[in-house]
């Protein structure tokens, strides 16, 4: 990397987050978009901001970045506050891939290779360092291709090239997936685990889908607001307002590895036991997004079709939406069930009782992880 960072910054303890916001508000034309109090990106985790269109994720990217300075509040890199002297070293550190890409006139090689200019590089050494990211982001053959005869898919590929051709410490990918085609956006997605390696990520996205393939952790971006940040077990177990389960859809999810792929795919759950999913699946890790509509209880096996049958401790029962209860498991992950008040009734069930989870496989739906 080009520059170096001062020494105060380096000298920061090795306990301290890579990035640290604090008390931060943001916007444009003096209208906040974005308000948060605080928010850490651990150094190589891969942090996902989450939420609906306008929700402000955008704004609170840019402000990570240091290219947006916010109405008031500070972003600490290292510990040590970013100040106008060492804001030009920190950006150089930083890599971001904006939601729309823009690219210059000339090839795809001619423009990974432009960003490499403020290195300090020879002209050759930057077209090796261009083509060795072109390869990375699966797009050599684009290399003499003009910028302009280039597809949606094919322009954010070389836009992702020249994000990471200068090696930096930071990853910002803002909405990296959208408007490409499905194929596309599988194969850019598989790219991720070669691009990420060894690098922090900040990624935005409004796909729940795309978030749980990406994230070691979420942060809700709802209403101009960061209103939860934690791994996609604690959100959904635990979302901080209704807000956010309205978000998320009531769903949970199931951390687990796919053991057996086929047409009923076979996952290993991480709290213990198997669970059965219809449609094809890779061998790797996963989530399981369950609706709790779809969970049944039950004290002993249920007879009729054949479901899935998950072992778990009920944790607590409470008011949910639809005239129903929530019951809350610990099924070594946790898990949810909505259940009608005569239907728990029935079954006679307290907090810390034993009871048997019942999901069709048709029910579960599966998400890789990237990895």
């Amino acid at each position: 990397m080009g520059g170096s960072i001062p020494g105060g910054m380096l000298t920061a303890l090795a306990t301290e987050p890579l990035l640290r916001l604090e008390e931060v508000s943001a916007g444009y034309d003096y209208h906040p978009a974005i308000e948060a109090d605080r928010m850490e990106v651990v150094e190589g985790e891969r942090l996902v901001l989450l939420g609906p269109n306008g929700a402000g994720k955008t704004t609170l990217l840019m402000v990570l970045g240091a290219l947006l300075p916010p109405f008031r509040g500070r972003l600490f890199y290292r510990g040590a506050p970013l100040t106008r002297s060492t804001l030009p070293a920190f950006r150089r550190r930083v890599g971001i891939l904006l939601q729309e890409p823009h690219l210059f006139r000339g090839t795809a090689l001619t423009n990974v290779a432009l960003g490499l200019a403020r290195l300090g590089l020879s002209r050759a050494r930057r077209r090796e360092a261009a083509s060795a990211a072109l390869q990375l982001a699966r797009a050599d053959h684009l290399a003499n291709r003009p910028a302009h005869r280039l597809s949606v898919g094919e322009r954010r590929r070389v836009a992702l090239a020249r994000t990471v051709a200068s090696s930096p410490e930071l990853l910002l990918l803002d909405e990296p997936l959208a408007g490409v085609d499905p194929p596309s956006r599988r194969d850019l997605l598989s790219l991720l685990p070669r691009v990420l390696d060894g690098k922090t990520l900040v990624m935005v996205t409004q796909s729940l889908e795309e978030a749980l393939a990406v994230a070691d952790r979420l942060a809700l971006v709802i209403g101009g607001r960061l209103v939860q940040v934690g791994t996609p077990e604690e959100v959904s177990a635990s979302p901080a307002s209704q807000e956010v389960e309205r978000f998320l859809g009531g769903e949970v999810f199931l951390p687990g590895r796919v053991v057996r792929a086929g047409e009923l795919s076979l996952v290993a759950l991480a709290g213990g036991g198997e669970v059965r999913v219809a449609g094809p699946a890779a061998p790797g890790p996963c989530y399981l997004r369950v609706r709790p509509e779809t969970v049944s209880l039950h004290r002993e096996p249920p007879r009729g079709s054949e479901r899935n049958l998950i072992a778990a401790r009920v944790v607590g029962v409470r008011e949910a939406d639809r005239g129903c209860l929530a019951v809350d498991l610990d099924a070594g992950a946790p898990l949810r069930a909505l259940v009608t008040r005569e239907a728990l009734t029935d079954l006679g069930v307290r907090p810390g009782e034993r009871v048997l989870a019942a999901i069709k496989a048709t029910a579960v739906a599966l998400v890789s992880r990237v990895r």
